[in-house]
């Protein structure tokens, strides 16, 4: 067999493992593909190939083009072996990226890039605990890592036979060059194969399955910056496009806290399949406080929601702001207005100081003082994995907050219903099981912030306190209702205070409240984003959700989606979850949408978004 055979049943063999590796991914996340048909998964399977050859063209073509150059060098047998041995391990590699996306992607949401390596420290614990827990996955794995494994070596000890003479295996060479190119690129159309290709068929979830992890580690950049927008032609033009939203300060309260609850989902409180829910203190929260029908989430991370929720600023690029081109752009958050008004602001989180760039960003948001495992004195209370857990750091936190000065802003993040969902061990038999792993340890987040209050409700800040408890992102989920295209983004959103009045609202999202904490605290005039709405402004509510690489504008009733090159839609998304059957998509709604896609790409591009309403 001479060697262009061997590449050639070699390639197809990547093939054969790609198709496993895709058979991998619908085998750990079954519920993410329940309720779609058979031949809906079998095409997507299909529609795959074409992301699998262009990953098998990228990864390989620096091999081959020096394997099957037409007048090879002599070298020695080792050194052949070594460099087959490279090779062989290379593909290995993505072999494995492709199996540890499988067990990853249900907490991340989206298919590995290359941002996701500059995180990996943060979540290299995790890759482990989810190796131990889903060792099921990790076998098979490793079973077909082996399998490309044995494929090189057999191809290896194979003898060769002659190869062609020298001017027909220039041929050959020319050839394997252009079939190599036509792969990656995707086929022949004039553009090249890029992940929103995925998407064509119009079911996010089957693009899931479509891509391949290799393609789109391979297909992103470290730090890609985004391209401009060009709906309206300059500054002033935009701007009249952007909604108006004078303050409507209230000063109903002295100070602020927002509590954000670690993968907290809509459906923990109720559900179909769980009416009662898991968090009982969290739920009466919510029903004697305030919140709106919908709550969205404006991305599916924890490093995400810092920017969101105390900054106003919604994630519609891959990368997280604080690990992205813009990281170093100038953005007034929140607890920077607050201090500025002589508020004291705190931020604290139990974890590892640094996870996530937590305290990073939250100095960089504004807040004075970063309080996280490094501060907490007990080291009996850490729980192995993360950091602390929620009910001592809760407690620490309220003995912190009892010893400030008013008026102060206050930002909690628990963390003890993160995977591998860990729980002291006196609590292990005391919050029901439910149907998903994680449902144990929202029991016990939420009996911590119940006696987070009891501790603090006796403290003379606590009735001149706005409370606003929401969760980050989602997490696993089961019941049918949450599992449509926007299942993954609704978290409870809650404003909880005495006498807090607030008119009733269909849809809200964690942008909207840095606007509705600066109106109840009776903050003055500042510059901000023009992307969250206060609650007790007037107008149409909406959303904006990004899942790569697809950019969202929600109403309670329709969406439209951006998918790039101006590939607008709309969808009746109460009534068609899966995104199948388009609709005309209304103007207003479209021009908006516009406005602020192109605000925020521009907007960070040109390091103008403090200038918020001042531009």
């Amino acid at each position: 067999m001479n060697s262009y055979w061997k590449a050639f049943f070699l390639c197809l063999g990547l093939l054969f493992f790609y198709s496993l590796a895709r058979l991998l991914f619908l085998y750990a996340n079954p519920s993410l593909f329940s309720e779609l048909s058979l031949e809906d998964i079998l095409a997507s399977f299909a529609l795959g190939i074409p992301f699998d050859l262009a990953a098998i063209a990228y990864l390989n073509a620096p091999f081959l083009l020096i394997y099957l150059f037409p007048k090879p060098i002599p070298l020695p047998k080792k050194v052949k072996l070594s460099f087959l041995g490279v090779w062989a391990l290379f593909q290995t590699v993505f072999i494995w990226f492709n199996c540890l996306d499988a067990g990853l992607y249900k907490y991340r949401g989206k298919r590995l890039t290359v941002n996701s390596f500059e995180l990996f420290s943060e979540v290299s614990s995790e890759i482990v605990s989810t190796m131990a827990h889903y060792w099921q996955l990790w076998l098979l794995g490793v079973s077909l890592m082996t399998m490309v494994l044995s494929l090189f070596y057999a191809l290896t000890v194979i003898p060769e036979r002659k190869n062609p003479p020298f001017w027909p295996s220039v041929g050959l060479y020319l050839a394997m060059i252009g079939l190599l190119v036509i792969c990656a690129r995707g086929g022949l159309s004039g553009k090249p194969l890029i992940p929103a290709n995925a998407y064509q068929g119009g079911q996010p979830k089957l693009a899931q399955l479509v891509l391949n992890s290799s393609f789109t580690i391979l297909r992103s950049s470290r730090n890609q910056k985004m391209t401009r927008l060009d709906f309206y032609p300059d500054w002033p033009s935009l701007r009249q496009k952007l909604p108006q939203s004078p303050r409507q300060s209230t000063r109903s309260f002295k100070n602020a806290m927002v509590i954000i609850v670690e993968s907290l989902n809509q459906e923990y409180l109720s559900s179909s399949l769980h009416p009662d829910g898991f968090a009982p203190f969290i739920k009466k929260l919510q029903e004697e406080g305030h919140t709106c029908n919908l709550s969205f989430a404006n991305g599916r991370r924890s490093i995400e929601a810092m920017t969101a929720i105390f900054a106003g600023l919604p994630n519609l690029m891959d990368d997280p702001l604080i690990s992205s081109p813009y990281q170093t752009n100038t953005i007034t958050g929140l607890p920077h207005i607050l201090q500025a008004q002589g508020f004291q602001t705190l931020f604290f989180h139990g974890g590892h100081n640094g996870t996530m760039f937590f305290d990073a960003q939250a100095h960089m948001l504004g807040f004075q003082e970063y309080v996280g495992e490094s501060e907490y004195p007990l080291p009996g209370d850490r729980d192995g994995h993360w950091g602390v857990y929620d009910e001592p750091f809760l407690q620490y936190t309220a003995k912190r907050l009892k010893e400030l000065q008013e008026p102060f802003f206050a930002g909690i993040f628990t963390l003890s219903s993160h995977f591998p969902y860990s729980l002291p061990k006196a609590y292990r038999k005391r919050f029901p099981k439910g149907s998903l792993d994680i449902h144990q340890s929202i029991g016990y987040a939420d009996y911590s912030l119940e006696k987070f209050f009891e501790s603090i409700e006796s403290a003379p800040f606590f009735e001149d306190t706005l409370f606003v408890i929401t969760g980050d992102h989602t997490s696993l989920s089961n019941a049918k209702e949450f599992k449509g295209s926007l299942g993954s983004f609704q978290v409870p959103i809650i404003y909880y205070g005495k006498n807090l009045a607030l008119p009733s609202c269909n849809l809200t999202q964690h942008i909207d409240i840095q606007e509705t904490v600066l109106d109840l605290l009776g903050a003055k005039e500042q510059a901000m984003p023009r992307f969250g709405q206060s609650l007790l402004a007037q107008g149409d509510r909406h959303a904006l959700l990004y899942l790569s690489p697809i950019s969202y504008f929600v109403t309670e009733e329709q969406l439209i989606s951006y998918a790039g090159e101006e590939e607008f839609k709309s969808y009746l998304w109460q009534h068609d979850p899966e995104l199948e059957n388009p609709i005309k998509t209304p103007s207003d709604q479209l021009e908006v949408f516009k406005a602020k896609l192109q605000y925020y790409r521009n907007g960070l591009i040109d390091n103008r978004l403090n200038e918020g309403r001042a531009f």
